[in-house]
């Protein structure tokens, strides 16, 4: 008995000291991470999956934190603006009312933005692709033509769709609506000329189907391509939008097995996604809300 307290003692001294390094990861330091040097063969496992979980919850910690920072730092420039023209209201006895619900539809349109963004990436850490439900892409697509309709008229631009009679695929269709919605207003906003919207159906051999939006513009520029997918992130300022647009289509694109990118050189973007089955593709020009979404 006198010498099994030592032995145990001296035999556990690995994983007392994993515990000492397990207690001191925090929010101050996120980085730390538990040593597996001297530990038993049998617990190795154990604290490379405690480390991959403190990996993970590292990276999100970052990206809320990030997130945060840059959603103060946007708010920021509209409510100071928001502010010289109620004090200047205040002072003169008038206000420009145009000026303030337009600096207010924008802050609230950021809003709403930060907010679905938030709910999609919530709801992709909680569901597998292969858990969703199947859904007609062409149909998706048909319908967020349906809702920029007037934007597009509004702008004097030409919309024509070219989707296949059905392609399935699993997804969220809310969110791959949003997805081809926010593609459809980049076009208008910052493209030029007629926008194209197409799917192209899986080639032979291949499971994956390709959403094209594309405008008559000069698209990015070089080297920006990455870039513009990024939360808040403007190539122009004077230009309205948020920057979250194309954050949320590479999201919902990545949460549903696929990804978002832009041509080079060009203004068009491809969204591929991962398909489960195929349909001879038919060219159609909607112009009537009726017709898209029927």
């Amino acid at each position: 008995m006198v010498l099994i307290w030592p032995i145990t003692g001296w035999s556990l001294r690995p994983i007392a000291r994993a515990s000492r390094e397990a207690a001191r990861v925090g929010p101050r330091r996120p980085d730390l991470r538990i040593s597996s040097s001297g530990l038993p063969r049998e617990i190795q496992p154990l604290v490379e999956a405690v480390n991959g979980a403190l990996d993970r919850l590292s990276r999100a910690y970052a990206t809320e934190k990030r997130l945060t920072a840059d959603a103060a730092h946007e708010f920021r420039t509209p409510v100071a603006v928001l502010n010289l023209r109620l004090q200047r209201a205040k002072l003169t006895g008038n206000i420009d009312w145009s000026a303030v619900e337009r600096e207010l539809a924008q802050m609230g349109r950021l809003v709403d933005q930060l907010l679905d963004l938030t709910r999609k990436e919530s709801l992709s850490r909680e569901r597998r692709t292969e858990e969703l439900p199947v859904v007609n892409l062409s149909r998706v697509v048909r319908e967020a033509a349906a809702m920029v309709l007037p934007l597009m008229e509004g702008a004097g631009r030409e919309l024509d769709v070219e989707v296949p009679d059905s392609i399935q695929i699993r997804g969220d269709s809310d969110d791959l609506r949003d997805m081809v919605r926010n593609l459809l207003e980049n076009a208008i906003v910052h493209g030029r000329g007629k926008v194209r919207a197409r799917i192209e159906s899986p080639e032979e051999g291949s499971d994956r189907v390709t959403i094209e939006v594309a405008d008559e513009g000069t698209g990015v520029p070089p080297g920006e391509e990455e870039a513009v997918f990024q939360r808040f992130r403007r190539l122009n300022v004077d230009t309205p939008g948020s920057g979250l647009g194309l954050a949320i289509v590479r999201h919902v694109a990545r949460s549903h097995g696929g990804d978002a990118h832009f041509l080079p050189g060009q203004g068009c973007l491809l969204v591929e996604l991962p398909a489960i089955a195929s349909a001879r593709p038919q060219r159609h020009r909607f112009t009537d809300p009726e017709r898209l979404e029927s």
